[in-house]
């Protein structure tokens, strides 16, 4: 190397901006404690700017997330740096249960000129919600006698701020609409959207119902697509899921004969494809895994892979087409005593989910297979990547449930509870680094920590874990109340807001 050559600080301060510009945020607060030189450069706006930029792209957070130019540098860095503050807490809480700093309450109020607006006298019945995968904002439900009023609340980024309302929409809905997702639309389309469903009657039929929601000044919450599906028995409640990275919905229902059916519906342009699957009998046991060109069912070691058929416009989908498995694949494992876990939340990032058995968790990725479309060949294929030894720690018990799993910053979380009797118990969530299990070497551990719980006695109507911004939320609901009233959230916040923001 040539003596001469000027060491990092004293390189053109455009070119230190380039290459912080690929530091992850924890990388560029180890740089600023080496000298004066960078220390002033890590402090500039454009600096932390980039870095929260690059955090929201991998975590497909709309760029309307985070107001960046209005953000304090304070704040700039707080909420880029909030991922790996979590990540350092757990690991630092190895085995131990981890208190929360703050707990948040949402207030329902609304003021006498939303009274007059929507004509309602309050907004106790927050019976439904759904925070969207970044963890700033939720969404909820109030029913009343003819309509739905629809609100999105601003949690914030940190543990003092105020949960404020920032849209709200009225519904005209004669039945009671349930939230079943709040994500983000495609990538830079800066909107998230609302899906709701209804249980089916002898007068409504099962209807999807899609809102757009526009968090940008001025907020706004406005009907965009609406899927009513031909169902002709009462009493019919599907379980939806939007397709990361896309605008597919699959709604997966049965009949009233105990058969599983699947509608695929494109609610951008209105297209749809609807299968029966004929060669699984579901036990509501097995995990259901979305992808947008084909459906897995994953349950007892092994693997089925549906292809989803191409979309055709709506009004030429009647009724479903029968189908089976384009393959079945055995897990590595051989485990017949095996369940799967799978990513709950509609991230545009690689696809995981995982097999636990009384001795291991394996981690698959899923990859493409089928790019020449030959309509018996799968097209996706699970890979398995590597596998993490249960110790007596972590061990399959009655003790132990694992719910889903959730991924950030390279690190794969798997949530669980602690107490199997009841889902109010404290929430365990066990962390292995991605890196470590692509070594393949089979001798990875889990961190865990436990993230305590403190309303433990009363029912749990929803719980989601927030990695990206430190944060649980928690929808508890009286027990004996009416099912539509006695509902309250909280937000559990585990990381110290910045000093000045």
């Amino acid at each position: 190397m040539n003596r001469s050559s000027p060491t990092f600080p004293f390189l053109a301060v455009d070119l230190i901006l380039r290459i912080l510009h690929f530091l992850r945020p924890s990388d560029i607060i180890s740089l600023r404690k080496t000298c004066k030189t960078l220390l002033d450069i890590t402090k500039l706006r454009t600096v932390w700017i980039s870095a929260l930029r690059s955090v929201m792209i991998r975590h497909s957070i709309p760029e309307d997330t985070c107001p960046m130019e209005e953000m304090t540098l304070p704040l700039l860095e707080h909420v880029a740096l909030a991922p790996y503050r979590l990540l350092t807490l757990l690991a630092r809480s190895d085995g131990e249960t981890v208190l929360p700093l703050a707990i948040r309450v949402l207030s329902p109020r609304v003021t006498n000129a939303e009274k007059d607006e929507y004509g309602i006298d309050d907004n106790g019945g927050l019976y439904d919600s759904f925070v969207e995968s970044s963890g700033r904002f939720l969404a909820s439900l109030s029913a009343y006698q003819s309509f739905t009023l629809f609100t999105v609340w601003d949690l914030g980024f940190c543990a003092n701020d105020l949960i404020k309302p920032i849209a709200r929409y009225r519904e005209s809905a004669s039945v009671t609409l349930f939230l079943d997702g709040f994500n983000p639309g495609p990538q830079g389309s800066g909107v998230f959207f609302l899906v709701t469903t209804n249980e089916s009657s002898f007068l409504n039929p099962l209807t999807i119902m899609v809102h757009k929601v526009s968090v940008s000044f001025p907020a706004e919450i406005s009907l965009f697509a609406k899927l009513e599906i031909p169902i002709a028995a009462p009493f019919i409640m599907p379980q939806t899921h939007q397709v990361s990275g896309t605008c597919k919905l699959v709604a997966q229902y049965e009949d009233d004969d105990g058969v599983t059916n699947l509608w695929v519906w494109n609610f951008l342009d209105n297209t749809a494809a609807a299968i029966t699957i004929i060669d699984y009998q579901f036990t509501g046991k097995e995990t259901t895994l979305y992808y947008n060109d084909c459906i897995m069912i994953a349950s007892d070691g092994r693997i089925r892979i549906y292809n989803i058929p191409p979309l055709l416009p709506r009004r030429s989908v009647v009724v479903p087409v029968e189908q089976k498995a384009t393959i079945v694949v055995a897990a590595p494992s051989m485990a017949i005593r095996s369940f799967f876990r799978g990513q709950d939340v509609a991230q545009n990032m690689p696809s995981y989910f995982a097999e636990i058995t009384p001795s291991q968790v394996t981690f698959f990725e899923v990859a493409d297979n089928n790019l020449l479309h030959i309509s018996n060949l799968p097209n996706k294929l699970p890979i398995a990547i590597g596998r993490i030894g249960l110790t007596d720690q972590i061990s399959w018990s009655q003790n132990q449930r694992f719910t889903n799993l959730r991924q950030c910053e390279g690190v794969l979380f798997l949530m669980g509870y602690c107490n199997a009797d009841s889902e109010s118990g404290d929430l365990s969530v066990f962390a292995a680094d991605i890196g470590g299990i692509l070594e393949g070497k089979g001798n990875g551990r889990f961190l865990k920590a436990i993230l305590a719980n403190s309303l433990a006695r009363q029912d749990m109507k929803g719980r989601q874990f927030c990695p990206t911004l430190g944060r649980v939320y928690i929808h508890t609901r009286r027990r004996a109340a009416p099912s539509l009233t006695g509902h309250s959230i909280h937000i559990f916040d585990y990381l110290s807001p910045p000093h000045n923001t």
